[in-house]
């Protein structure tokens, strides 16, 4: 969520990435829509129907990203150093890590999406992020062990 708020503007597709199919609609890509640009026809389209059944759904996907800074930022106050972001979604302004890291720089962030178009615009933005990273997994997948394996190799217990 950007901040690009005009629905209507003029757009260009992003590149479609190895298993990204655009003509399917996104969460991630949903929920970026409501304030970035990083979706597909097929995500517009969806988003604009949601509109016209929740108006209210912008105000509410914002007041839930401040929901979400503010929590971190709370628990990153109360001592808590390891933080798994499940689902994160695709890159935003103030995102989990900075939000965490700003309280605690000695603390770790991990994001698990499964979205390839997360995974791809993430890289970047973590590129230089020392504490963060991302894991590309589905949960709802049949593979918990391969998971809690690879969460267990970016955070340590009792921290």
């Amino acid at each position: 969520m950007s901040g690009h708020r005009d629905g209507a503007a003029m757009r260009t597709d992003p590149p479609v990435l190895p298993g990204v199919d655009p003509a399917v609609a996104s969460p991630a890509r949903l929920y970026d829509y409501l304030g970035g640009t990083a979706g597909y026809p097929s995500d517009r389209m969806a988003a604009d129907r949601l509109r016209e059944l929740i108006p209210e759904l912008e105000d509410t996907a914002w007041a839930n990203r401040a929901f979400h800074q503010r929590a971190a930022r709370w628990m990153a106050e109360q001592g808590i150093r390891q933080l798994i972001d499940i689902g994160s979604g695709l890159p935003t302004e103030g995102n989990t890590h900075e939000a965490v890291l700003a309280q605690a720089p000695d603390a770790r962030v991990v994001y698990v999406d499964h979205d390839p178009m997360v995974l791809a615009y993430s890289k970047e933005l973590l590129a230089d992020a020392a504490g963060a990273t991302l894991i590309q997994a589905d949960l709802r997948a049949r593979r918990e062990s391969l998971i809690i394996r690879r969460l267990s190799m970016s955070v340590s217990g009792g921290r």
